[in-house]
C-alpha cells in the first residue's frame, strides 16, 4: 500500500477487490470517481494523481457502491390483504431481524449468504405480529449481493 504523500504524477487504474466483505455484499462493486477538480461521478477507474504550484496533491475521490444481500417484502393480513405494521419480521434462527412500516414494508439488508458462492443460503422467514398467529414461510433463498423479495400474509387470532 502506496502512501498518498509518496505517490508519482502519474494515471493509476482502481480495481474492485473487495477483501473481508464476507458475503454480505456482492463481490463485484460499482466503482465512480470524481476528479479533483469536479463534483460529477464518472465511471472511469482511471485516476490521475498530479500536483498544484506549492507541491499539494489534487486528490481525485473514488466510491465503491456494495450490492448488500438483502431480503425485503411487505406483510399482509389474510381477511382483507391490508397492511400489518409493525410486525417482527426474522431470520429464523439467526437473531438478525426488522419491523413492518406504516405500509407493511421490510428490508433485512447486509445478511449473510452462503460461503459457497455458486449456491444461496436458504433461510425461513418468522413473522410475530400483535393481535396475529405466528407465522414461519417455507424456505427462501439468498443469495450474495442480491435483494431477494419475498412477501409474508399473516392469520388474525
Amino acid at each position: 500500500m502506496l502512501a498518498i504523500a509518496n505517490l508519482s504524477n502519474l494515471n493509476y487504474w482502481v480495481c474492485r477487490h473487495a477483501l473481508g466483505t464476507g458475503t454480505r455484499y456482492s463481490a463485484d462493486p460499482t466503482i465512480k470517481t470524481i476528479p479533483p477538480d469536479s463534483d460529477l461521478e464518472s465511471d472511469d477507474t482511471e485516476v490521475q494523481v498530479s500536483r498544484d504550484s506549492d507541491g499539494a496533491i489534487a486528490i481525485p475521490t473514488v466510491n465503491f457502491y456494495f450490492q448488500p444481500t438483502a431480503l425485503k417484502g411487505n406483510v399482509t393480513n389474510s381477511e382483507d390483504g391490508e397492511a400489518v405494521v409493525m410486525a417482527k419480521v426474522e431470520i429464523e434462527g439467526s437473531g438478525e431481524y426488522t419491523f413492518t412500516d406504516n405500509d407493511g414494508n421490510y428490508l433485512l439488508s447486509s445478511l449473510e449468504a452462503s460461503t459457497d458462492k455458486s449456491s444461496a443460503r436458504p433461510v425461513k422467514v418468522k413473522v410475530v405480529a400483535q393481535g396475529y398467529q405466528k407465522e414461519t414461510s417455507q424456505l427462501v433463498d439468498l443469495n450474495q449481493g442480491q435483494v431477494t423479495t419475498h412477501n409474508l400474509v399473516v392469520v388474525k387470532v
